[in-house]
């Protein structure tokens, strides 16, 4: 059933009357790919020798376990802000006797591929083979690659679920930033460390490589969710019924407007459904706090911005 579905994926693409626009879209697309994993290519074989020379004086093990999870946080946020969701024009099979799960199946596999899940793979397993087989065993080094794919799927399907729900609820997307922009400003304000915790929880993977397996049951655990919400709203009817209702039931304190703010919750619903004006949106906020980010107190202090270029 899955190659049948990629066969007429495939069928689609080139019978479209666009097909010209697509394929030059598509190539352009594929040597943006290439140069970035050309890139976590560089960087994940480099990555014994640029460590000790990045953090002098400190172990490169420490400083490796110390920035997986800083990559996954970051990689969460530009997933949340640029992974599609898995496209397939459903509707001419739900009225064939194709059993609705072989259907979420293949969107499932689907969401896979993508650009987000490879970046991973070049980045971080050369120095898992190299170094990590090298310092703790070869048990340990699979370990180390399971939790980093466990993570890598969370990150997937957890970035899908929230997008679906954020169809019908903006607030979902905007709950996602606020978690991040939340572990940020701990982060700045030195509350917590993600590189100390990070290093701490694979220093226990390193120590105890079956605790690797709690980011695979997260992982299951998030593919689970994000299949039983494609499984309960699979047919239109399903999802069209739960949006009939008046636009400005999502804003309540404009509802005192009365017809002026039904018409002004609606232009922001358009607004904020609209991938390109909300994600316009969602960037002038992070440019807002662009400086407080990257421009610390010490370089201002002593007219230092050259060493941010």
């Amino acid at each position: 059933m899955l190659s049948t579905f990629l066969s007429h994926q495939r069928k689609s693409f080139w019978r479209s009357r666009n097909k010209g626009g697509s394929i030059a879209t598509q190539i352009v697309l594929g040597f943006f790919i290439l140069y970035f994993v050309a890139i976590a290519l560089i960087v994940g074989f480099g990555m014994p020798y640029l460590l000790p020379k990045i953090f002098k004086g400190q172990d490169p093990l420490k400083m490796f376990n110390g920035i997986i999870l800083y990559y996954f946080a970051f990689d969460f946020l530009l997933r949340l802000q640029l992974q599609e969701l898995p496209t397939l024009s459903i509707i001419p099979y739900l009225h064939l006797k194709i059993p609705k799960q072989k259907i979420i199946g293949f969107l499932n596999i689907k969401a896979l591929f993508s650009a987000f899940n490879l970046l991973p793979l070049f980045i971080f397993l050369p120095f898992c083979i190299i170094r990590i087989t090298e310092a703790y065993g070869i048990f340990a080094m699979l370990m180390y690659i399971t939790s980093i794919l466990s993570i890598m799927v969370f990150n997937n399907y957890t970035v899908l679920y929230i997008k679906r729900k954020s169809i019908t609820n903006i607030l979902y997307t905007l709950i996602g930033l606020a978690i991040i922009a939340g572990f940020a400003a701990l982060e700045y304000y030195k509350v917590i460390s993600i590189m100390a915790g990070s290093h701490y929880v694979f220093s226990a993977v390193a120590a105890h490589p079956y605790y690797g397996l709690l980011f695979t049951l997260a992982a299951a655990v998030a593919f689970k969710i994000n299949s039983d919400y494609l499984r309960k709203n699979l047919y239109v009817e399903e999802l069209s019924s739960r949006q009939e209702k008046k636009s400005s039931t999502d804003y309540p304190f404009l509802n005192r407007f009365g017809r002026v703010g039904e018409l002004a919750a609606l232009e922001l619903k358009l607004i904020l459904r609209h991938k390109r004006s909300r994600y316009s949106i969602t960037m002038s906020f992070f440019f807002l706090i662009y400086g407080l980010i990257f421009y610390k107190e010490k370089i201002i202090a002593a007219d230092a911005f050259g060493k941010m270029m």
